[in-house]
């Protein structure tokens, strides 16, 4: 007997069945002059598992309009075993259905409706991911409150997004001389110059932005007239530069360079910076809005004072060069003020420099000159002023001069 062979149209279209049947479907409708009603083809297309795999389908064709019939083969089914008991079954690739149900969980999933269950499963485990990961969070960033600055929300909402002003709020920039005489990079308050010999750490987020000036030392405003174009790159430290955001995954150097150009007034210039990231050893809170828990700290207390809107009051702030540790509260006076745990006084951030001087008149009256607000009697009648209590129980009164922020 001879063996006749019948090979039907084949098409290959490198896309999963269900998006492999759309896609021949509108070539047939596009092409019907090529095909018959009920003739029959061979789709291959490709398996989830990236292999290629054959179906055949019939083209089916009513009013000017064609559709496919598709067999439906093993590949596209999933083999369900009723076993009973809680051993399993051999065969992992197929779904074991038994009638061995805990009776503690079918209270909560109840095995007549396996469809719900599985939906409930899904969100209640996505629900448990959320919680781990935020546990994760605290146990891991929580635990030191890490540079006063970089770990500030006020600094990343600063820096990462354009603040929102009221409606009747002043405009910070000038709305007169608008050529550009200076301009420079900024990382929050400080230039990207600062930067050369430290001071950026690895795996911190930053935000550099460009700041130009007019010959009085007014603010211009970074409009869609001035063109800016930043890059980082080269040197050791292996660096991201994208969406505006600086971010070293290694310690090493970089450079950054920057370019800014004002049409308007035929002004173009560009500036390189070396720029050098430290191994990174303060805690970057990245997902969860966690900062402001336990003590902060910082290099000195200059450097607190030059950032202290950046502290919440009721936080701690712990001064590594003095050794010194600042809660920032609210004094009795109602002034926002910086207290040295130890005892010995606080600093006001904002407002005119404070000083404080004692002296005995000639009648043997203690006398202290100071700003207002530094010496005064609360409304329980307790005099407050500034001094400290040394080892032995002795008060001393030092004439002291605070600088505040700047």
């Amino acid at each position: 007997m001879e063996k006749t062979q019948i090979q039907f149209p084949r098409y290959y279209i490198n896309k999963i069945k269900h998006e492999a049947i759309e896609t021949m479907t509108s070539y047939i409708n596009g092409n019907l002059n090529e095909f018959v009603d009920g003739e029959e083809i061979t789709l291959r297309y490709r398996g989830n598992n990236g292999s290629i795999c054959s179906v055949n389908a019939i083209v089916d064709i009513v009013d000017g309009t064609a559709s496919l019939s598709c067999e439906i083969g093993e590949i596209d089914t999933l083999k369900i075993v009723e076993s009973g008991g809680t051993e399993g079954i051999a065969d992992k690739n197929s779904l074991w259905l038994s009638d061995n149900w805990d009776d503690e969980a079918g209270e909560v999933y109840p095995a007549s409706d396996l469809k719900s269950t599985v939906r409930a499963m899904v969100a209640e485990l996505k629900t448990v991911k959320e919680e781990l990961a935020l546990c994760k969070e605290a146990l891991t960033n929580t635990l030191g409150g890490g540079d006063v600055y970089l770990n500030s929300t006020k600094y990343e909402l600063e820096n990462k997004y354009e603040s929102e002003k009221p409606e009747d709020a002043p405009n910070p920039y000038t709305t007169g001389d608008t050529e550009i005489y200076s301009w420079d990079v900024y990382i929050g308050p400080s230039k990207l110059s600062e930067f050369s010999q430290g001071g950026l750490y690895q795996e911190q987020r930053y935000y550099p932005k460009v700041r130009a000036f007019n010959s009085a030392g007014e603010e211009i405003e970074i409009t869609t007239a001035i063109t800016v174009e930043l890059s980082c790159g080269g040197g050791s430290a292996t660096v991201s530069f994208t969406g505006n955001t600086l971010y070293a995954m290694t310690s090493g150097d970089s450079n950054f360079q920057a370019m800014i150009v004002d049409a308007e007034h035929a002004f173009s210039e560009s500036k390189t910076y070396l720029i050098e990231f430290e191994k990174n050893e303060r805690p970057a809170y990245q997902q969860y809005n966690v900062k402001h828990l336990i003590v902060k700290s910082c290099e000195g207390f200059d450097y607190m004072m030059e950032h202290s809107d950046y502290l919440l009051v009721g936080e701690f702030c712990w001064c590594i060069k003095e050794q010194e540790l600042y809660l920032k509260e609210k004094a009795a006076n109602g002034t926002i003020q910086f207290f040295k745990i130890n005892g010995q006084g606080s600093v006001t951030p904002t407002g005119e420099t404070e000083e404080i001087t004692y002296s005995v008149s000639e009648n043997g009256i203690l006398n202290a000159n100071a700003t207002e607000g530094s010496v005064f009697v609360d409304e329980d009648g307790i005099l407050n002023f500034i001094g400290q209590v040394d080892e032995n129980y002795v008060l001393i009164l030092n004439n002291t001069e605070l600088v505040p922020n700047s």
